[in-house]
């Protein structure tokens, strides 16, 4: 029990407000050693007055002042926390003053005051624990209960609900307005009280959570408007939807259009131009064809010109003529007829 409640959570309030019941648990731990009884023996753990050669015995020193300090602070998360500094107050003291209690005085009084303090906090501690580990207790079982009861309280009023939904809409009768609605009765939650037997020291109990009232009226209201917000939005939604597929279908059928008719405009394309290259290469090969003519006929006119026998003879006579300027030598046919 006492890992458990050591490692709880606590339940910290803003500073300046009011201590959470955990909180003033741990304030009350604090006050248990500033008894008008006890201020003898706790004087020497209150302020942080430490001897010179203090720190070479203590590497962590603590005191009261320094506690309730870092609780105002809210400085603590756990009860562990606070615990632990309270005990490393007294283990401090005993530690050092163990060395020197039997030639010192002030030593022997210091470590038999940190004995006794020691004993008592160890039993405001017990006692803290187990208030505490019943309070969280209780708050658990009522947490639960409070829980199972507005799930129950819930299922109830969507069952009642639902039943009037049925009911109207076999009916047909439209959702009726507010100025006709008949007021329903009121739910009211409440936790119980705290109360405590049997103890033997003050138990501060806070009753901090109010009750939790709410109008069935407004819980079926806020529900019917909230299916009706949903209805319209489904509508709205299935509009949209449509709109969105009608365009995207729309933008689709452009595109496999444009891609048909460029897909035609290059065939045609492609075929003039092959159409065309055809034909230049018609008009260049029927020209080489009539040069190779020509030469052809000059050739054979030329060999059938030779082969007559009747035809003149041909005189071949070399001749050269002067110019003013440059001398040229020509090769002079000349045809003769043998009649003549």
């Amino acid at each position: 029990m006492e890992e458990i409640v050591m490692m709880q959570p606590m339940d910290r309030s803003d500073e300046g407000d009011r201590f959470t019941w955990m909180e003033c648990e741990c304030e009350k731990l604090l006050k248990s050693l500033r008894h008008q009884s006890d201020n003898k023996r706790m004087c020497f753990f209150l302020q942080p007055n430490y001897p010179a050669d203090y720190f070479a015995y203590i590497s962590r020193p603590m005191d009261w002042e320094t506690c309730y300090r870092r609780l105002q602070d809210r400085k603590y998360e756990t009860f562990g926390e606070i615990a632990g500094d309270l005990r490393q107050i007294f283990s401090n003291a005993l530690k050092y003053n163990g060395r020197m209690k039997d030639m010192d005085p002030i030593s022997k009084q210091a470590y038999d005051s940190a004995v006794t303090m020691s004993e008592k906090l160890e039993v405001t501690i017990q006692r803290m624990l187990i208030a505490v580990s019943d309070r969280v207790e209780r708050d658990k079982v009522e947490q639960v209960v409070l829980d199972r009861e507005m799930e129950i309280a819930q299922k109830e009023e969507e069952a009642r609900v639902k039943k009037e939904w049925q009911q109207e809409r076999e009916r047909g009768v439209p959702i009726a307005s507010e100025s006709h609605r008949v007021p329903s009765s009121t739910i009211k939650i409440t936790r119980r009280p705290n109360v405590r037997k049997g103890m033997d020291f003050d138990f501060p109990f806070y009753d901090e959570e109010g009750t939790h009232e709410k109008s069935a009226i407004d819980v079926i209201s806020n529900q019917k408007k909230t299916y009706e917000e949903q209805q319209l939005e489904r509508v709205r939604m299935d509009a949209n939807m449509q709109y969105l597929g009608y365009v995207v279908h729309h933008k689709l059928q452009e595109r496999s259009c444009a891609i048909h008719w460029a897909k035609e405009l290059t065939e045609k394309i492609q075929l003039s131009l092959s159409h065309k290259q055809n034909v230049v290469n018609e008009k260049s090969s029927s020209e080489v064809n009539d040069k190779g003519l020509m030469n052809n006929e000059s050739a054979s006119f030329v060999a059938s010109f030779l082969q007559i026998s009747d035809r003149s003879q041909i005189k071949l006579a070399f001749s050269t003529e002067s110019k003013e300027k440059k001398n040229l030598f020509g090769i002079c046919c000349m045809y003769e007829s043998s009649t003549s």
